[in-house]
């Protein structure tokens, strides 16, 4: 083989090996885009919704109720803010939360975020606070708690009452523990993992039960969290389950840019959706994710009220605006339940580190063999 033939193979090695990378680059769970998403913390839209929370806290702490008061806790973080600082003449969000965690119903999926306000609050999710109550939580240790619910016998996390066929609080708690520094291939997290991409549903989407159980029904809702859930825990966003997860997240669209479930354009799927666009890698304000020119982010923000608050959709008869608020603004600031400026994560693990870092180690491996293999054919690259 001449020079010329080989060098030009050498070449066109080069290319693929770049346009690889560029398949490659969105397993990091990163957004690159000059579309304005994310928000700003300091943008108009997310400090009217913060003012919103703000109004809500009574003396005691709390905004709401408990679990709302966890939701709200970590939108605070993700805007930048620290939750141990918002009071309204008395206890503090976070001393509220500690004293108040509201164990009940789905236990795994209420000690999954206690765990996400932990993290949220830049405090030890093993020791937040001292609350006990004898049965799930001891001295404020919510994430032995959480790790506890785990059955190695089932591959899944048992929600409280022996119930296997749930999934959602699988998916949580994988992002909790994810979140909170436990190892990615701790046989907790992939076990939930493995139970997650076995539960997908043949049309792409995940349902909060697993097929064949009373009430199933995939939903914007649970994929976009589902997505969120498997990128965290380090599934590729270019692996079939997460594109197929893409492609049903599109096909609940609305026509004003919105995401659907139960046959409604609303702000809780539209946030859990942008969450799961955006950990993949994708634009959620971008031409793919818009129908007659509007994105599920113009759809939230066009359900925003004069107060801040932004309902399940505009002029919904069950706004739930605590909640609602606080998924939309950890949606729309891109920070998937971690306190700014940290993105998808935890505090032992970042996706940051080695995924950025492989594309460009198989660049590099890939054209440096081709060069050696060159030289030792007598061909010296100028």
């Amino acid at each position: 083989m001449n020079g010329g033939v080989l060098l030009n193979r050498i070449v066109k090695a080069f290319c693929a090996a770049v346009m690889a990378l560029a398949l490659l680059l969105p397993c990091a769970g990163m957004v690159v885009a000059d579309s304005g998403y994310p928000l700003s913390p300091n943008s108009s839209a997310i400090q009217d919704a913060l003012d919103y929370l703000a109004g809500e806290q009574l003396p005691s702490g709390n905004i709401q109720s408990d679990s709302a008061s966890q939701w709200a806790c970590m939108a605070i973080g993700a805007a930048g803010e620290d939750p141990n600082s918002w009071s309204n003449g008395g206890a503090s969000l976070v001393d509220y939360i500690k004293a108040n965690p509201g164990i009940s119903g789905n236990i795994t999926t209420a000690l999954a975020r206690m765990v996400l306000a932990a993290v949220a609050a830049d405090e030890d999710p093993s020791s937040f606070g001292s609350y006990s109550d004898g049965f799930v939580t001891t001295a404020g240790d919510y994430l032995s708690a959480l790790l506890d619910r785990y059955d190695a016998g089932e591959g899944q996390f048992d929600e409280g009452t022996g119930d296997y066929t749930l999934l959602n609080d699988d998916v949580w708690a994988v992002r909790a523990l994810v979140a909170a520094g436990v190892s990615r291939t701790s046989i907790e997290v992939a076990g939930a993992v493995d139970f997650i991409r076995a539960n997908q549903d043949g049309d792409g989407g995940w349902s909060w039960n697993i097929p064949g159980q009373p009430f199933y029904a995939t939903s914007a809702d649970d994929t976009g969290s589902a997505i969120v859930a498997l990128v965290m825990a380090g599934v590729p966003a270019y692996s079939q389950e997460v594109q197929d997860g893409l492609a049903f997240l599109k096909s609940t669209q609305g026509s004003s840019g919105g995401f659907s479930s139960w046959g409604e354009q609303n702000v809780s799927s539209s946030s859990w959706g942008i969450d799961g666009i955006a950990i993949a890698g994708q634009d959620p304000t971008g031409g793919s994710w818009q129908m007659n020119g509007e994105s599920p982010v113009d759809f939230i923000l066009a359900q925003q009220q004069s107060d801040g608050s932004i309902p399940y959709y505009d002029g919904a008869g069950f706004p739930m605006p605590v909640e609602n608020t606080s998924y939309a603004i950890i949606a729309l600031t891109g920070q998937y339940y971690r306190p700014a400026p940290e993105s998808v994560g935890g505090i032992a693990e970042k996706s940051g580190g080695f995924t950025l870092i492989l594309p460009w180690l198989i660049v590099i491996v890939s054209v440096s063999t081709l060069v050696v293999l060159a030289e030792r054919r007598g061909i010296r690259l100028q």
